[in-house]
């Protein structure tokens, strides 16, 4: 009798766990992207696409791509005030990097879907080499609203140019140097942006194991570093405890003339 009321018990039970849904959510997949938008006064004038339309056309892409966080660089106040005026995302913006005209800046900026995460905390990283101008660094904290998990985020834009070579490698062991401290408090962080460069960011980031890259390149099992593969300077890395999965380099913003780079995407998984 004893035996029969035992397995009734433990069917009963089988039964109701198949009926209970999951409890704990799991960590979802986010596409994460980096993007140079192409400054809104770059394309004034007859003949050019207003900055604002570049904008606007852009968010429709973004948004059916389905993109969860999005780096912007060369983000100027009218394009701001198109991604604030979409209603679905919330944005963060740096200080200036160059004051434009009346309130117009450009400079650095991250933007992420409003329902997807909400903001724990934004700073920034102020960033100056030498006798140059300093560049602001946004750097948000995020965390998911379905599992909590939470993502450190920095959007950067290195100068570009030849001429600027060194102040961009210094620009780098700046970055690099943060990557290192925000990877010992948190355990998922990001980096995104326009490098300006190709291999030189590809190995430079990657060596030694600091950060992933969302391409798949790595440096050599001797330390040695690779061709990069992939040509572009828009680069998202991550560190801690994330992978990648599904890069992609959309060209579509160029030729529609919404801005001069491409857009690139990833999946990345917290492990």
């Amino acid at each position: 009798m004893k035996v029969r009321r035992i397995a009734a018990v433990l069917a009963t039970c089988l039964f109701a766990a198949l009926l209970t849904p999951e409890v704990a959510v799991a960590a979802p997949d986010v596409r994460v992207a980096s993007y140079n938008v192409k400054g809104w006064h770059l394309t004034e004038g007859a003949g050019q696409i207003d900055g604002r339309v570049r904008m606007r056309e852009s968010l429709t892409r973004i948004e059916a791509k389905q993109l969860g966080i999005v780096g912007l660089q060369e983000l100027e106040s009218p394009q701001a005030e198109v991604i604030r005026n979409d209603g679905g995302w919330e944005l963060f913006r740096a200080d200036p990097n160059t004051q434009l005209a009346g309130s117009n800046y450009t400079g650095n900026a991250i933007m992420w879907k409003d329902q997807a995460w909400n903001k724990v905390a934004a700073w920034q990283l102020h960033a100056t080499v030498g006798n140059r101008r300093t560049l602001h660094l946004p750097i948000v904290l995020l965390q998911h609203t379905l599992n909590g998990e939470r993502v450190v985020v920095m959007s950067v834009h290195n100068p570009a140019g030849p001429e600027n070579a060194e102040w961009r490698e210094a620009m780098r062991r700046i970055e690099r140097e943060k990557i290192r401290d925000l990877k010992q408090h948190y355990q998922h962080v990001l980096l995104v942006g326009d490098m300006n460069e190709n291999e030189a960011a590809a190995c430079f980031f990657t060596t030694n194991g600091l950060m992933k890259a969302a391409t798949g390149y790595h440096p050599n099992p001797n330390g040695s570093c690779p061709t990069a593969g992939y040509p572009g300077v828009d680069w998202i890395f991550g560190a801690g405890d994330i992978g990648f999965a599904g890069w992609e380099v959309d060209r579509t913003f160029e030729e529609r003339r919404w801005s001069d780079h491409p857009l690139v995407s990833a999946y990345y998984t917290y492990r």
